[in-house]
């Protein structure tokens, strides 16, 4: 089952959990295994958007880092164009 992990005292998330069936290209597949995907999110500065936005994202497969980011700058926009949110063949 996949896991979402929230602090209780912020109720910011900081660990998404999620089993999956391993890619053709990695060794577990090949023995038709499952892969743990975990994604790590924090550094909830507040200078990101009051601290409502994690400055570190961090990608995990089998506790080993395939993405490491780092955000700098967080902008909303509010003015977003209704045509961003169209469904496809809707008008």
């Amino acid at each position: 089952r996949p896991q979402v992990w929230i602090d209780t005292q912020t109720f910011r998330p900081l660990l998404l959990l999620q089993k999956r069936t391993a890619f053709v290209a990695s060794a577990q597949a090949a023995a038709g295994g499952e892969e743990m995907v975990e994604v790590r999110l924090g550094d909830y500065a507040d200078a990101l958007l009051s601290g409502a936005f994690p400055g570190s994202i961090e990608c995990r497969i089998n506790d080993r880092v395939v993405r490491r980011m780092t955000v700098v700058e967080a902008r909303v926009q509010r003015d977003l164009p209704k045509t961003l949110f169209a469904l496809p063949g809707k008008k």
